[in-house]
C-alpha cells in the first residue's frame, strides 16, 4: 500500500497558546452526515482561521525587524492554502479525519541568511463521526512529532466498530539522521479519545503482504532497534525487517503463517556468514554468540562515532527474534522481496 503522495504535508510548530487539551476532547454538535461534508466544514473553519493570522512578522526575540521574505506574501500563502483544501482532510464511511488550524502566527525563525518572514500554526488532529461526536488531539501530544509536517495518509476500519482508524505520518523538517526518519502511527477513535491503535509493535512502512485487501505493518525496528548514529541507518545494514501481519479480527502478528513466509522470502536461507545478514541468521536459529563471534571488529576508539556504529551489530544480535525458521514450513510469499 502506497503513501498517498497528494497529500498536503502541513508544517506544524506546536506554540505555546496552542488549543489545549492536550489529552483529547469530545463534543457533539450539529455536524453532516456526509462523511465528505465533514471534511467541507473543516476546510472551511482553517480557511477562516488562516484569515485572522495574527503577528506581525516579527523576530520570537527580539521583536518586529526587517525581513528577507514579505509578511503580506506569508499571509497569502497561508490563505491559498486554506482556501484551496490544502490542510489534511480524509473522509470514509462512519466519519472523518484532518488537521485543524489553531494559532496561527507570522514569525521570523532564525536561519543562517538572516531572519526569514514565514507562517507557522498550531495545530489539531480531529476526528468527527456521522452522529456528531467530535474529538480532537493536540499535535503536541503526539510521541514523535518533530514538529515539520502531517500527513493523513489512508483511513481503514481495521475493528469493524464502524470509526475509521486513521494512519498519520509524521515527517520531520529535515533528513539528516535515521532519527529523523518519518514516524507512522495508527490512531483510532476509541470512547471520546484519539489514543493508538493496538498494533503491538513499532512500525515504519505499510504494505500488503498476502494480497487479502487489509494492511500489513513492516517492523525495521524489531521492537528494540538502538538508537542508530548520526547517518547510519541500522536496518539497512542488518538485516530485512519483519511484518506485523494484519487479521480479519482487526489484530496484527507477528508470528503467524503470513508473518513466517514473509520472512521465508527476505530470508530464503541461513547465511553463509552469520555477521554479515544478524537478522537472517538469528530468525534461521544463529544464536547471539554465534553471531557476535563473525561481526567485524569494532573500528576507531570506544566513546567515537565510528566505534559506536560498528557495536550496533552486537545489540541487533542480542534482539530475540519472535520465532525460527526451517526449510520446510511455510513456503516463502510469492513475489519479489522487500515490499
Amino acid at each position: 500500500m502506497r503513501i498517498d503522495r497528494d497529500a498536503f504535508l502541513l508544517t506544524v510548530t506546536t506554540i505555546a497558546a496552542c488549543h489545549a487539551p492536550a489529552a483529547g476532547t469530545s463534543s457533539a454538535s450539529a455536524t453532516p452526515a456526509d462523511p465528505g461534508a465533514l471534511c467541507d466544514e473543516l476546510r472551511a473553519a482553517n480557511a477562516r482561521s488562516a484569515t485572522a493570522v495574527g503577528g506581525g512578522c516579527q523576530d520570537p526575540g527580539s521583536g518586529p525587524m526587517p525581513m528577507q521574505s514579505d509578511e503580506r506574501t506569508q499571509r497569502a500563502s497561508l490563505a491559498a492554502e486554506a482556501a484551496h483544501g490544502g490542510f489534511a482532510c480524509k473522509a470514509e464511511a462512519g466519519g472523518a479525519w484532518g488537521v485543524e488550524i489553531g494559532d496561527a502566527q507570522l514569525v521570523a525563525p532564525s536561519t543562517e541568511g538572516g531572519p526569514v518572514c514565514t507562517w507557522k500554526v498550531g495545530a489539531r488532529l480531529v476526528f468527527s463521526d456521522t452522529h456528531g461526536a467530535r474529538l480532537a488531539l493536540d499535535l503536541d501530544a503526539l510521541e514523535g512529532n518533530l514538529g515539520a509536517r502531517v500527513v493523513i495518509d489512508s483511513l481503514y476500519d481495521l475493528d469493524g466498530d464502524g470509526r475509521p482508524e486513521a494512519l498519520v505520518t509524521l515527517v520531520p523538517a529535515t533528513y539528516w539522521s535515521c532519527g529523523e526518519r518519518p514516524k507512522l502511527r495508527l490512531l483510532q477513535a476509541k470512547g471520546d479519545r484519539i489514543v493508538d491503535y493496538p498494533v503491538g509493535s513499532a512500525f515504519d512502512a505499510v504494505t500488503d503482504a498476502d494480497g487479502d485487501g487489509r494492511p500489513d505493518r513492516i517492523d525495521s525496528a524489531h521492537d528494540s532497534l538502538p538508537s542508530p548514529m548520526e547517518g547510519l541507518c541500522a536496518e539497512s545494514v542488518f538485516g530485512p525487517p519483519l511484518l506485523l501481519h494484519g487479521r480479519a479480527d482487526g489484530t496484527f502478528s507477528r508470528v503467524d503463517e503470513t508473518a513466517r513466509a514473509w520472512m521465508r522470502r527476505e530470508c530464503p536461507s541461513p547465511p553463509a556468514d552469520p555477521g554479515s545478514d544478524v537478522v537472517c541468521a538469528r530468525v534461521w536459529g544463529a544464536s547471539q554468540e554465534e553471531v557476535q563471534a563473525k561481526l567485524p571488529e569494532p573500528l576507531g576508539e570506544p566513546g567515537t562515532q565510528p566505534y559506536a556504529a560498528s557495536t550496533l551489530g552486537e545489540k541487533w544480535a542480542a534482539i530475540e527474534p519472535p520465532f525460527t525458521l526451517s526449510r520446510d514450513a511455510p513456503p516463502p510469499l510469492p513475489g519479489k522481496r522487500g515490499p
